[in-house]
């Protein structure tokens, strides 16, 4: 009969342990991002469309004033969550990859000499004089550790952490990189899209509505296909081209019927807003 590897018996409960935690934390996250989205809406309807959220009087100028700011700060809270959310979706997948390498593994099994008892007694084994060069190479040895196979994931990580903090000009230049050394890597959709998202919040609407093209242009399936096509049109509304990106928010809900809700509502308010209808 074969044996458990340990190494196995840890990742699987390493996976089992955290997988519980990162769907707590993720479903935690999503229900924050609803509860966020609807306060936006109500309040994009009070700047927009003239209307008053429920039990509060018709706003004047100043309230106006500040319930966009107050958008403002509930859109950076939607973009941190969305961060954080991809984030956990994202370690929980590379989780599964470990444990799943490691099932693939062959088993080690214990060879007929290592089950044989020792002797009750070994004989002296003689010494061997070792020379200064096989000294030193025997030094090197135990101090060299072998490289990654691959980085792509930490430069990820790394390059995501300055749009956490906010430093978006350190996640440009990071995300930038990243395209450099990985253009075909299975985060790369992401990458695009986190590296437009850099202009945009700098107000850069040119080079973010070229980023957000690209991204949509070349991965127009994938993860952050309806995101980056929604912020074309908002890219576009930054320049002044009205028409373009009512173009561009139109194709939204066409393109995208089953794409996330709160993606398709904020389209809808950004219609509503340019008078595209």
């Amino acid at each position: 009969m074969s044996k458990i590897s340990p190494k196995l018996l840890l990742m699987t409960g390493a996976l089992l342990l955290s997988a519980p935690c990162l769907s707590y934390a993720q479903g935690d996250v999503e229900n924050r991002l609803g509860r966020l989205e609807n306060e936006i809406q109500t309040l994009s309807r009070a700047v927009y469309r003239g209307e008053s959220p429920p039990s509060v009087p018709p706003i004047n100028a100043q309230t106006a004033g500040n319930v966009e700011v107050r958008m403002q700060q509930l859109e950076s809270q939607l973009r941190d969550l969305t961060g954080r959310v991809e984030q956990l979706t994202f370690e929980q997948q590379q989780l599964k990859n470990r444990l799943e390498k490691v099932e693939k593994a062959p088993v080690a099994q214990p060879s007929v000499a290592s089950q044989t008892p020792p002797p009750a007694q070994q004989p002296p084994q003689p010494q061997t004089q070792q020379t200064p060069e096989v000294q030193q190479s025997l030094s090197n040895m135990k101090t060299v550790r072998p490289l990654p196979a691959s980085d792509a994931a930490g430069q990820y990580e790394q390059a995501f952490a300055y749009i956490k903090s906010g430093d978006y000009g350190a996640a440009e230049g990071a995300f930038s990189s990243f395209l450099e050394s990985y253009p075909d890597h299975a985060l790369t959709p992401n990458a695009m899209y986190w590296l437009a998202e850099s202009y945009y919040v700098r107000n850069q609407f040119d080079k973010a509505s070229k980023a957000f093209a690209e991204a949509y242009q070349k991965f127009p399936g994938g993860p952050k296909g309806a995101d980056n096509l929604l912020k074309l049109g908002m890219s576009l509304s930054g320049l002044g081209k009205t028409e373009e990106a009512c173009i561009a928010l139109g194709q939204l809900a066409r393109e995208y019927p089953a794409g996330p809700t709160t993606i398709l509502r904020r389209g809808e308010q950004e219609q509503d807003r340019l008078k595209c209808r």
